[in-house]
């Protein structure tokens, strides 16, 4: 192979590498930010001694139910980031059009929307029936929300297109 296309392969694995690392670590740090936050946090609050935690179980209980709906969509994107991992992994080995890689950018970007949905209209709509607030549909949005909507939107069609031009390169291979 050319030294004008290997030095841009070998640069664009390495960066693979290290952007997979780097999903790792963004993995663990939304799991333990968000088990502190919203279970560990909450259930210390309101122990001080066995007695009040015999006395508060039932309500630990639901506050436990209550901030596992509220965390929903931080494991969602984790599950959007262990796509990219997987994306990352083949890129680093060298392999841009696998189908694995392709199909696990899309997968991300799903991932992703489903979490910004879930964040958007699912927690706050099942944390208002667990509260016994409103019976119906609450929508809760920033901006920046509507960005990501739209971000992750592009990513799942980068995925797709990542897809087609895989399928195009398998069908040129076999001509060759």
């Amino acid at each position: 192979m050319n030294d004008t296309i290997v030095a841009p392969l070998a640069r664009a694995q390495k960066l693979a590498e290290t952007a997979n690392w780097l999903a790792l670590a963004a993995i663990v740090m939304i799991v333990l930010s968000t088990v502190g936050e919203f279970f560990v946090g909450p259930v210390l609050e309101r122990i001080e001694t066995f007695d009040q935690l015999r006395a508060a179980f039932v309500s630990l209980l639901i506050v436990v139910a209550i901030n596992a709906i509220l965390a929903t969509p931080a494991f969602l994107l984790v599950g959007a980031l262990s796509d990219m991992r997987v994306a990352l992994t083949e890129y680093e080995g060298g392999r841009f059009f696998s189908g694995k890689a392709n199909h696990a950018v899309r997968s991300a970007g799903e991932w992703t929307l489903y979490a910004l949905g879930m964040k958007i209209v699912g927690a706050p709509t099942l944390h208002s029936w667990v509260e016994r607030e409103h019976g119906g549909i609450q929508i809760n949005y920033e901006s920046f929300d509507l960005g990501l909507i739209a971000f992750a939107a592009f990513v799942v069609l980068v995925g797709r297109v990542l897809e087609a031009a895989a399928a195009i390169k398998a069908e040129n291979d076999e001509i060759v």
